[in-house]
């Protein structure tokens, strides 16, 4: 939990960030002053978490430093939350600050990359670890772009009084480094004329909406033994995926769900696909059809319901892959549909483990790859309907061995990735929303998790359970 908090007031060291213009655009890039914004993130996290928490990991000394190089990189065994979704959090901070210096998506991958070098490096006293090198600097660049996109929406120069300060404050609290860096400059209160925005609405269209309700999650497939909490969901499209415009994340589909109860996370659930590049291989007006690479990043997270049975954990970190879009814009008078399909290679990713429990970690870790379809279908004035199907498959190759592991005085160095075999995941997605209004719908959403894990030296385990949402959602 510490280290949560301090990943958290990492953002507080971007005050000591150096001046940048205004528009993003027309600034020159400042390849050294982003170098320095990682290196002073680094330094604050560590004096935080050494001299304010006091905490064992961050007392490092030359000699720890040394060994670090000379071990090389391990697999940690931190909590699910902590690897999938706090260090590419943290990464995402990396990359801002390099984004908010006027680099490119391509230019700022790097500062995500080295940032989480010098910590695993230098930051700590443990083993530095391969899986938060992947974590932090690839989920991060996937986190990093979607909040510096969303932040640029509510970005407005021209606007004034308390209109600039809700914008100001709502892009903060999307994307807190570029706020600090325009409170710092002055850019947070600076009039300027109309053309000083930071998205173009023209050729990227948005949506946004906000779900709320309650949801009913079964421990094991069971409508007898479950739980239910309320809920929020919040899920953006941003651009077009047939859209002639072909930067990266020029188009994108950003989903998170927040549970608000103490006995399921706070951060239940985390989708992102974005756009690296597509071209059109097919456009009339019957159909049109765009191929592309896509970077994805997938968080499900949930807590047992009881007796310690924890219904799902599935982690997509870092992955990327080929996507075919198509779109039929009338089926009919009223029916449009459109399917996204992706092919991944999961290049980090993590399941739910019957049998590996060493210090804080109670799933593998692992790579594979992954299959997904996206259904979308309007119905006109009364509504929509979704379908995502999505098939995960991890390879867990570097296990452990129990008896060897008994041994260790120290288990920082078990060094393994976590029950050697493979999951094969499957999770399914429809939802209904029907109108109620022009901007008020009504939503039923359900999820199925299936999960088959062989082992190499445990018996094979299969697993199913669910949850139902039902809720209003307002679009925007």
């Amino acid at each position: 939990m510490k280290r949560v908090w301090s990943l958290c007031l990492a953002v507080l060291l971007s005050m000591m960030a150096a001046a940048q213009t205004a528009v993003d655009s027309v600034r020159p890039a400042r390849p050294w002053r982003a170098a320095a914004e990682v290196v002073g993130i680094n330094a604050f996290v560590h004096c935080f978490d050494r001299f304010v928490l006091r905490e064992d990991f961050a007392k490092t000394t030359l000699n720890s430093i040394s060994n670090n190089f000379k071990r090389g990189f391990v697999w940690d065994n931190d909590n699910f939350n902590t690897n999938m979704f706090a260090h590419p959090y943290h990464g995402s901070l990396y990359f801002s600050a390099a984004r908010s210096n006027g680099m490119n998506f391509w230019q700022s991958y790097p500062y995500a990359l080295g940032g989480s070098l010098m910590w695993e490096f230098f930051g700590e006293n443990t083993p530095p670890s391969v899986n938060d090198l992947l974590a932090t600097s690839i989920g991060g660049t996937a986190i990093g772009e979607t909040t510096y996109r969303i932040s640029s929406i509510v970005l407005d120069d021209s606007k004034t009084g308390w209109q600039r300060v809700w914008r100001e404050v709502l892009g903060g609290v999307v994307n807190p480094v570029r706020l600090i860096n325009r409170l710092i400059t002055g850019d947070a209160w600076r009039v300027r004329g109309t053309k000083h925005r930071y998205h173009d609405f023209n050729a990227i269209p948005l949506d946004f909406e906000v779900s709320t309700g309650v949801r009913y999650l079964a421990e094991k497939g069971s409508f007898e033994h479950g739980t239910f909490n309320p809920y929020i969901n919040l899920q953006f499209h941003y651009g077009d995926p047939l859209g002639e415009v072909n930067e990266p994340y020029d188009f994108f589909s950003a989903e998170a769900t927040f549970g608000l109860s103490s006995r399921q996370p706070l951060v239940n659930a985390v989708h992102l696909v974005g756009q690296l590049w597509d071209t059109p291989i097919l456009f009339n007006k019957k159909v049109q059809m765009n191929l592309g690479f896509y970077q994805h990043f997938n968080f499900y997270n949930s807590e047992a319901v009881r007796k310690d049975i924890i219904p799902y954990r599935i982690g997509e970190t870092a992955s990327v892959g080929a996507g075919l879009v198509y779109r039929i814009p009338q089926i009919g008078r009223k029916v449009s549909l459109e399917q996204r399909l992706f092919l991944n290679g999961i290049i980090l990713g993590g399941s739910l483990s019957d049998h590996y429990h060493v210090q804080e970690r109670d799933y593998s870790l692992g790579s594979g790859f992954s299959a997904k379809l996206h259904t979308f279908m309007e119905f006109g004035r009364y509504g929509r309907l979704s379908l995502f199907a999505d098939y995960y498959r991890l390879f867990t190759w570097k296990g452990f061995d129990e008896e060897q592991v008994a041994k260790l005085d120290n288990l920082d160095f078990i060094n393994a990735q976590g029950d050697a075999g493979n999951a094969t995941l499957v999770v399914l997605n429809p939802r209904l929303q029907l109108n109620i209004t022009r901007h008020l719908l009504l939503d039923l959403y359900g999820s199925y998790f299936y999960r088959r894990s062989i082992y190499r030296d445990h018996d094979n385990v299969s697993v199913k359970t669910f949850e139902l949402r039902a809720g209003l959602t307002y679009n925007l």
